[in-house]
């Protein structure tokens, strides 16, 4: 059999229906190619975004490492008018992503040096920790680019302007502030002045250590109200460019100024008065000490501070930015209390001073009958002057009690003191005195030995009196004045008082006395001794100690009477001094009284 091919009109029949399965096959696998490569585009862009999420994140909470140097130049937004741009090759630098492959180039890569990720907030709330991001992606693959793409983006031009917030008292900026306390609304009025290519977007201010609050930008200014009340703190300020470039500033007054406004409302004050040593006065009392006034204020404390001014009956005393004032004179006082502000005055009740510093004086009068400076009668003594006056001259709080405590002197006292005192209403106590001599005594005597019994010399007979005078003294005069040095005798003596003259008399007996002459003599004498008579010799020769009938004894007889049977006489002396008075009187021992 004879095989045959393909005709002619065949073989074009497969050209012509291979044509057509070709003409449906090439674009559902280009479509494909297509959907595929966009698909990979977008898993990178979301890729780009979370790499750029990442690094915001670790800036935000605690970054370690090379991170640290990634955050220095990337700053969190925290508000719609901020944003930060993470570029693709920082990402890969810092570890953050991979180079990213081309999807429509098989074997390159994207080009990460123009590929970025700009991150904005959606936020205006002044909350730094709210990070409510909105992520655009530009990534750059050959000639594709994602559609958030922005060319002026990555080619910011570095711009230098400076920021400027003035404080004025109004919006316009028209009347600066000129540093003084106030209570109304200030306006803060920022303006920027340099090379910002994109316009200033976004201002910031800070009033002391208060949150950030954030203000839109109009043609590059903004103005904000300062409606509270603030004490004197400094308040910073920022301006953010197109760029997200920030200027930093001082919001001032004309001088360069803080701001001082003071809005606190005084609702009232309290004065009150104390001694120094703190006892409460009220008014109109008297007080001992100065006066120490203070004022409590409600508030007590404000941000510009109060000031008082002090009255004394009706005249301005002081000025002072303390509550407390020490008075030393008495008057009416009142204080007026105003703020820094100047505006609010309050004005306390008038208050009385009386001030009683000085002891009460007094001086005494004594009388009665006298004998030069002696009081010889009863002695009456008076006030003759009491005062309560202050250093001034004026009266203080009176004399309520005076008291004398001897009125009346009838002792004797060569110096008696009288005692006036006085006392005045708040208590001081003052006294005066008086000294009187007085003497109404009579002299009183005695003898302290009668009879008196003397030698033969000399002897003042007041020895031997027991005299009592009176405080002012006496004389006293005896007769015979001196000792007779013999015989018996009687002395009379006179007490006189050197006042009154009263007299008081009183004698003794004197007699003297004279030591005895003595006679000296001794007086022969005979014993004998009788061997026979042991008893007699004994009792005649042993018993004299002193005679030489002793030893005859002791010799002859005794103890040996029987032996011996011998006499013997023995002679001795006695002794037979005596005393005796020549020139009379009676012995007596070894005196001579007459």
């Amino acid at each position: 059999m004879k095989e045959k091919g393909f005709t002619l009109v065949e073989l074009l029949a497969v050209i012509v229906i291979l044509s057509i399965i070709l003409a449906i096959a090439v674009p559902t696998y280009r479509s494909y190619m297509a959907s595929s490569r966009n698909k990979a585009f977008k898993e990178a862009e979301n890729a780009l975004k979370t790499a750029a999420n990442n690094a915001l994140t670790q800036c935000i909470t605690n970054p370690t490492g090379e991170v640290v140097e990634y955050c220095k130049s990337h700053r969190p937004p925290d508000n719609q008018y901020q944003y930060d741009v993470a570029v693709g090759d920082e990402l890969v630098k810092y570890n953050y992503i991979d180079p990213i492959a081309d999807p429509y180039h098989s074997g390159k890569y994207c080009d990460m040096s123009k590929s970025y990720v700009y991150v904005s907030n959606k936020t205006n709330i002044d909350d730094e920790d709210n990070f409510d991001f909105v992520y655009k992606v530009c990534l750059a693959c050959g000639d594709r680019k994602s559609e958030d793409c922005r060319d002026d983006i990555l080619n910011q031009e570095k711009t230098e302007y400076e920021t400027f917030c003035k404080v004025a008292y109004d919006s316009e900026g028209i009347t600066i502030y000129d540093n003084k306390w106030t209570d109304q609304d200030l306006y803060l009025n920022f303006t920027s002045d340099g090379n910002f290519k994109y316009g200033i977007n976004q201002y910031k201010y800070k009033i002391g250590s208060k949150s950030w609050k954030s203000l839109k930008a109009k043609e590059n200014v903004a103005s904000a109200s300062i409606t509270e009340t603030i004490g004197d703190v400094e308040i910073k300020s920022e301006a953010y460019d197109g760029f997200n470039q920030k200027a930093e500033g001082i919001c001032q007054g004309s001088d360069g100024s803080r701001i001082k406004i003071d809005k606190t409302k005084i609702n009232s004050l309290t004065l009150t008065a104390k001694q120094t040593d703190g006892v409460v006065l009220t008014s109109g009392s008297w007080s001992l000490t100065d006066v120490v006034f203070t004022v409590t204020m409600n508030p007590r404390t404000i941000p510009s501070g109060y000031y008082y001014t002090w009255y004394k009956d009706g005249e301005v005393v002081n000025k002072t930015e303390e509550g407390t004032y020490k008075v030393t004179t008495r008057g009416t006082y009142k204080v007026e209390v105003t703020n820094g502000v100047g505006k609010q005055i309050l004005t306390s009740e008038e208050f009385i001073v009386k001030i009683d510093k000085n002891k009460p004086t007094c001086t005494l009068a004594s009388s009665g009958v006298k004998n030069g400076d002696w009081y010889i009668g009863d002695v009456t003594t008076v006030f003759t002057d009491t005062n309560d006056l202050e250093e001034d001259g004026l009266l203080g709080s009176g004399i309520v009690s005076q008291t004398i405590d001897k009125p009346k002197v009838s002792e004797d006292g060569a110096s008696i003191t009288i005692t006036g005192t006085v006392i005045d209403a708040v208590g001081r106590k003052g006294t005066c005195k008086s000294v009187v001599k007085h003497d109404t005594k009579k002299p009183v005597v005695s003898s302290k030995n009668n009879p008196l019994s003397l030698g033969n010399g000399d002897y003042n007979f007041t020895s031997n009196l027991n005299v009592s005078f009176g405080p002012s003294g006496g004389t006293t005069v005896c007769n015979p004045a001196t000792s007779r040095k013999t015989g018996a005798y009687t002395v009379t003596c006179t007490l006189t008082s050197n006042i009154n003259r009263q007299s008081t008399t009183v004698s003794f007996n004197v007699r003297h006395s004279y030591a005895a002459t003595y006679v000296h003599q001794m007086c022969p004498y005979k014993y004998t001794c009788n061997c026979h008579e042991e008893e007699e010799c004994e009792s005649r020769c042993c018993g004299t100690a002193s005679n030489g009938c002793h030893n005859c004894c002791t010799k002859y007889c005794h103890g040996h009477c029987e032996t011996y049977q011998k006499c013997e006489t023995c002679t001795g002396y006695n002794d037979c001094s005596y005393y005796t008075c020549p020139n009379g009187g009676t012995l007596q021992g070894t005196m001579c009284i007459y």
